[in-house]
């Protein structure tokens, strides 16, 4: 079998276009006994290079699985994981639902797989990797910033795993141990540190947690649900400026996320000290706000001289 794997692989370009039946035929044996040694197409290719002597990557087809992938990226959140199929996503993305088992052993590892390539895990491990030596002004700053940055098409994704984690409980609870647990544990590791540094005051983990992460998971879901709304809004209104459906980048953000500043912007806020609403400046915000509960008053009065001497400077 891997003789006339490696043998038709050898002798096409694109190892999609080689079906199992193929192999199975020039091999002697049946498609059934295949899958029994091979339950999947990168299994196989995986043995063929091997007995060959080359690289697998020699045998892939270019971009086939980035293509499944951002397909599913897609679906995911718009369909759920209960109502999604292999079928659809391979419409999408523009192969046969065969061509997805060769990558995917079933919906689940396609799931899996997106939701490892959604994982804020790097994101928050780069942020908050100063720890003790680190600013908490700089730092966190820098983890929302660069939450928000990470979480377009992502964050919706995450959820959905987690939110029908009754119809695929291998998808929830991969995702519970390799993101949600992973992102806490690097959160706690560097509250801990600030805590001893004396920076921060000692509270509960979970409140504290909730106090950074829930703003910031309004801020994407307030996102996705707006997004619609963009959608639906009057020529006028695009018109006027108010909106940016074609997804440029205008002041405020891009995409969905934009047309949500730009709303919350025109709305006729008398308070606001100005007109223009930005991402940095919510980042900005919330971050002062957290730390006024969680700081200690020494920090606090340390980033208040910082800020008042910057002003000065500028």
């Amino acid at each position: 079998m891997v003789d006339a794997a490696a043998q038709l692989f050898r002798a096409r370009p694109d190892v999609e276009s080689v079906g199992v039946d193929e192999v199975a035929a020039l091999a002697g044996v049946s498609t059934a006994t295949l899958y029994r040694y091979f339950p999947s197409k990168a299994a196989l290719i995986d043995a063929a290079a091997a007995h060959a002597g080359v690289e697998p990557s020699a045998w892939e087809a270019p971009d086939r699985r980035t293509q499944i992938l951002r397909a599913a990226l897609t679906l995911i959140p718009e369909r759920g994981l209960r109502s999604l199929t292999m079928e659809q996503i391979a419409e999408a993305a523009g192969v046969s639902p065969a061509a997805i088992y060769w990558h995917f052993t079933s919906k689940d590892d396609l799931v899996i797989a997106v939701a490892e390539y959604c994982s804020p895990v790097p994101v928050v491990r780069r942020a908050l990797a100063r720890g003790a030596v680190g600013d908490p002004y700089d730092d966190l700053r820098e983890f929302a910033r660069q939450m928000l940055e990470h979480a377009p098409g992502r964050f919706e994704v995450m959820v959905a795993c987690v939110a029908d984690s009754w119809s695929s409980p291998r998808v929830a609870t991969h995702v519970m141990r390799t993101v949600a647990l992973p992102v806490w544990g690097e959160v706690r590791a560097y509250f801990a540190a600030q805590t001893r540094a004396g920076r921060f005051r000692k509270a509960h983990f979970l409140p504290r947690m909730m106090a950074l992460a829930g703003p910031i998971m309004t801020y994407l879901m307030a996102r996705r649900a707006l997004s619609g709304v963009a959608m639906a809004a009057d020529a006028d209104d695009v018109a006027a400026g108010a909106l940016d459906l074609a997804g440029a980048a205008p002041a405020g953000g891009a995409g969905p996320f934009g047309a949500m500043l730009a709303m919350i912007a025109t709305a006729g806020d008398d308070d606001a000290d100005s007109g223009e609403l930005t991402p940095e400046d919510l980042v900005e915000t919330h971050i002062r706000t957290f730390l006024a509960g969680h700081a200690t008053p020494a920090y606090l009065a340390e980033l208040a001289a910082r800020t008042a001497k910057q002003g000065d400077i500028t």
